[in-house]
């Protein structure tokens, strides 16, 4: 739906009632037209946005397919995070401000004991301070990793990003940026290129380095329990098992963005990389990790946020579990063949089988083994 502009919709122009049954009729007309999406909707405008669309719950509204940032929203004072150091809460920036804090804890999950507000950083012979930073620990050492600048609603952001690079090049720990004025987001890497989203908080951003997990052998349906130190990912230890049999270490990619609901884009940027023993994959097979989005399969024992171990093929049997494209779309389904049809086949009631045939689907790898993060 485009041109949602406040001076498009509701239209009073053309209108000379003042009752209000005009605007309502106009509310009414949008949202029916936003019921006829099938999968996704997009809603844009130019200017300002329509009244309507600040009407509809933020929680429902993405800024972009992409990123997990949630539409601009008001936090009322009262619930304002570090007031302690807040010199004007009136102001149009701290608006944007809280609700980028609420974002980084509702969306991405990050702890508020590791944000911060004005942060001091020397940029060469000035003083700054970062609006917003988001800090991690690496070798038990906080260190800050993302910094971000917000400025009033509509202020535009373009050109605040110079600043904010300018306070990234003076800590080489910061990873990711991010400007933003609440209708604009522009996120940037430590070399400065625009990216997509920034990373969600994980457990291993915390002072303890070390994490808990359980390989499952889909094929033969055995667990192993195992702990990763995040500092030494190479190195893993064994829980009842015999370490010279698992002393060989096969390093893996990790993609994410698979589905495990209905299909989307696969992210081809390697998320990180996960060493697993040689033993647990197939000899001289060529295998990746994909992270998995979606609770489609929780009945095979695959659920949201899994990493999931493929052994890359174009081929599968009945009933494997497989990645698949569809059209550029992948979604990780079990598969089944039934003469020339082809259904993909979820492993939660809620979700309905996806029929094809061989010409609009390919097979990018088969499932053997689920690597699942053990909360102690």
């Amino acid at each position: 739906m485009i041109g949602l502009n406040s001076k498009s919709i509701p239209l009073k122009s053309i209108s000379m009632d003042d009752d209000g049954t005009f605007e309502t009729r106009e509310r009414k007309l949008m949202y029916v037209g936003m019921t006829r999406a099938t999968e996704r909707l997009y809603l844009t405008a130019d200017g300002t946005p329509s009244k309507f669309i600040s009407d509809i719950n933020p929680k429902f509204l993405k800024h972009d397919e992409n990123t997990l940032m949630s539409n601009f929203y008001s936090i009322t004072q009262e619930n304002f995070s570090f007031k302690e150091k807040l010199t004007d809460v009136y102001s149009a920036e701290e608006k944007v401000r809280q609700w980028i804090i609420n974002e980084l804890i509702e969306n991405y999950k990050y702890p508020e004991k590791l944000l911060d507000v004005e942060y001091q950083v020397n940029n060469f012979s000035k003083i700054g301070y970062v609006d917003v930073v988001v800090s991690i620990y690496r070798n038990n050492i906080r260190t800050p990793y993302i910094f971000i600048e917000v400025k009033r609603q509509e202020a535009g952001i373009i050109n605040y990003l110079e600043q904010l690079k300018s306070y990234m090049s003076t800590a080489a720990t910061c990873k990711y940026g991010l400007a933003t004025d609440g209708v604009d987001l522009l996120f940037i890497n430590s070399d400065l290129e625009v990216i997509e989203d920034m990373p969600s908080f994980k457990a291993s951003m915390l002072p303890s380095s070390l994490e808990n997990y359980c390989y499952v052998d889909l094929r033969s349906n055995v667990n192993h329990k195992f702990m990763r130190d995040y500092n030494n990912i190479s190195e893993l230890i064994f829980e009842n098992e015999e370490v010279s049999e698992l002393k060989d270490m096969k390093k893996l990619n990790v993609f994410s963005g698979i589905a495990a609901e209905d299909p989307i884009l696969l992210n081809s940027t390697i998320d990180e990389q996960f060493y697993i023993p040689q033993i647990w994959t197939q000899k001289n097979s060529a295998n990746y990790m994909i992270k998995v989005k979606g609770d489609s399969m929780i009945n095979a024992n695959i659920n949201d946020g899994d990493l999931v171990v493929i052994r890359q093929q174009n081929t599968a049997n009945n009933y494997e579990i497989v990645a698949v494209d569809l059209d550029g779309n992948t979604t990780l389904k079990r598969f089944v063949k039934m003469g020339d049809t082809i259904l993909l086949m979820p492993e939660n009631p809620n979700y309905e089988p996806i029929n094809v045939t061989e010409t609009q689907m390919s097979i990018l790898g088969v499932a053997v083994g689920v690597v699942k993060s053990i909360n102690i």
